[in-house]
């Protein structure tokens, strides 16, 4: 069924290339990214809990979305996305 979708093949190899690559995360980046997008949690509060400015969050994160992207490129490139 899923050779009749490529794309979703696609998809699935990016998915497992994430999931690994956010267990490669340090515990406390790891958390900062489950709090922003599982939680959904406003980057006010985030800000908040952490004791940061929101401009150190959105620092964070932006450098933590920059080190998952690298991750998941490199993870592809190897052809090792599961």
């Amino acid at each position: 069924f899923i050779e009749e979708f490529p794309y979703a093949q696609f998809l699935d190899q990016r998915l497992a290339a994430l999931g690994f690559c956010l267990q490669k995360l340090s515990a406390r980046d790891h958390e900062l990214i489950v709090s922003r997008y599982h939680r959904d949690s406003r980057i006010e509060a985030l800000a908040k809990k952490v004791g940061r400015s929101e401009s150190l969050v959105y620092k964070s994160l932006t450098r933590i979305h920059d080190l998952l992207l690298n991750c998941i490129r490199r993870r592809l490139s190897e052809g090792d996305g599961t």
